[in-house]
């Protein structure tokens, strides 16, 4: 749940909106008396009012107050067509005066609760850790689901007839699991599951269990909504796996956003919406400084407005397309744009989507993620460890790099570990190595459920994982090993041999010198912790 005190930010950053609507229409009405007495030419001051009109009409719908907002856009709309126009005619003087005194009727009428709607609330968009089971499941699959808790999920239980009663109870969980068998129940049960209406933000993704792996099986989840299949006996990892592929795992790192709009209010509203959604948001007013804060913030996505004075959105997408680390980076347009022309040439010169103003919280939440996922996804094939989805050996040592660096730079501590899991040859010898691959990828997950989202995870080789872990101290760091140690030996593994723990030694050292091999000063402690009987966390003293 989003905190009280976001939502009183919220609140807060409309009052102040609200407070500015009566210079933003004094703006546009002293421009059109310009005109209208001859002051200046009509082509700069109709660019000056559709400028205007447009930060008005999107600003004005996103915070609620859908009408203002409509009468701007439809202002911004009648002044497009006249802005190469040397002069105006009667006709186009009587159609714009009509416009603005529209734009003051719907100001004056802001203080009516009937004409504003109010922005979304931004705990509508917040997912949690809870994954809902519906009906009884197999024991394999119930086992498994006891598991998860070590993965940072809880499992809220409901029958198919709990269900269909209504679920005013559950708050927008991770997933649904359901057994193909209740698919038959009735179709209550369905389209309570699937039915908008009854979640605050998009229906959660539903994962059908099946004893059978078919096709008519498939098809039948597929017509009733799945959006991913599994097929009895089901592990927890299994189930995670699933999860990650459908939504961003709890621990990975929140997807990096940078917001570009010359309206600070509606770049301040887009942060709180993707915060709110558990993203990490930086905004700049100022396109022509997208080259220096990309660089520094390293986005996922580019959300930016397309109007804006000094460079428009394409011009400036065009110009951050020309440096070769950015040029796949997915931009999305926030525009009133309706000319083909104007969004054919804007995806010339490298937009990746459209959204129109006003967006809504959901619209920007749903295109944000799913065009994020897909850049992680494609640049993960590069950079990733095929067996658990975590940084390769190369990249993990690169980012290690990238972290010493900016300790330097910033003076703030890193430290640096090293983690082999215990007796791993034994697992392997006794249990088979399919186990022992079902073993890395529950480590590799409960990595990055339980670390800080700050953290960098990546395997080594074999059975050794490396964690980067920036902002802490050599203490710090160990103790934030030493907890995940202990939860990580109490997780029960399963295989046809029985059920079987496991452990890991660990080695963490703190950066405190350019001069110093971190990896060897924590790959030495780690040598410690197994010298000392395994099962520790040891602390390199350099």
């Amino acid at each position: 749940m989003v905190s009280n005190d976001i939502e009183n930010r919220l609140a807060k950053l409309r009052q102040d909106y609200t407070d500015t609507i009566s210079e933003k229409i004094g703006i546009i009405t002293a421009a059109w008396q310009a005109l209208l007495g001859g002051g200046e030419k009509s082509p700069v001051v109709m660019a000056n009012i559709r400028y205007h009109a447009h930060r008005l009409a999107g600003g004005a719908g996103s915070f609620g107050f859908t009408q203002l907002g409509a009468v701007a856009s439809g202002l911004e709309e009648a002044v497009t067509p006249l802005l190469e126009k040397p002069r105006l005619s009667n006709i186009d003087h009587d159609r714009i005066s009509e416009r603005i005194a529209l734009l003051r009727e719907a100001a004056a009428s802001i203080a009516d609760p009937e004409t504003t709607e109010g922005p979304e609330k931004l705990s509508d968009h917040i997912v949690t850790n809870t994954l809902l089971q519906v009906g009884d499941l197999d024991s394999d699959t119930t086992e498994a689901l006891g598991n998860l808790g070590s993965f940072g999920y809880s499992v809220v239980r409901k029958s198919a007839a709990e269900v269909e009663d209504g679920l005013e109870d559950i708050d927008n969980p991770t997933a649904i699991l359901i057994d193909i068998s209740l698919l038959d129940y009735g179709a209550g049960v369905i389209e309570q599951l699937t039915d908008r209406n009854n979640w605050r933000a998009t229906p959660p993704p539903l994962i059908i269990l099946s004893d059978h792996d078919d096709f008519k099986s498939r098809l039948k989840a597929l017509r009733c909504g799945s959006n991913a299949f599994l097929v009895w006996p089901v592990t927890d990892v299994d189930i995670v796996d699933t999860l990650d592929r459908l939504s961003p795992p709890s621990g990975q790192a929140p997807i990096r956003v940078l917001i570009i709009d010359d309206d600070a209010s509606l770049a301040d509203y887009y942060t709180m919406i993707l915060e709110a959604a558990g993203m990490e948001c930086r905004s700049i007013t100022d396109p022509t400084e997208v080259l220096v804060a990309s660089t520094e913030f390293d986005p996922e996505m580019i959300v930016t407005d397309l109007y804006m004075p000094i460079c428009s959105g394409d011009e400036m997408a065009g110009t951050l397309r020309q440096k070769e680390e950015f040029d796949g980076v997915p931009i999305i347009f926030l525009s009133g744009e309706h000319d083909i022309d104007a969004q054919f040439l804007a995806l010339r010169r490298g937009a990746d989507d459209f959204l129109n103003k006003p967006v809504s919280a959901s619209d920007l939440v749903s295109a944000v993620t799913t065009r994020a996922r897909r850049f992680r996804n494609l640049r993960a094939r590069i950079s990733q460890d095929s067996l658990t989805g975590l940084l390769n050996h190369t990249t993990i040592k690169q980012r290690l790099e990238v972290e010493i660096s900016r300790s330097v730079r910033t003076g703030q501590p890193m430290s640096f570990a090293l983690i082999d899991i215990d007796h791993f040859k034994q697992v392997n010898d006794s249990y088979g190595h399919p186990t022992g691959d079902r073993v890395i990828k529950t480590l590799s997950r409960m990595l990055v459920q339980r670390l800080r989202k700050t953290d960098i995870v990546g395997r080594y080789g074999g059975e050794e994982f490396a964690a980067v872990l920036p902002g802490a101290d050599l203490e710090t760091a160990r103790k934030i090993l030493d907890d995940f140690r202990e939860s990580f030996s109490q997780v029960a593994h399963n295989s046809s041999e029985g059920t079987f723990t496991c452990s890991f030694s660990c080695g963490v050292a703190e950066f405190r010198s350019e001069d110093q091999d971190l990896t060897e000063i924590a790959d030495e402690a780690m040598y410690k912790a197994k010298q000392s009987g395994r099962n520790r966390v040891v602390a390199a003293d350099n």
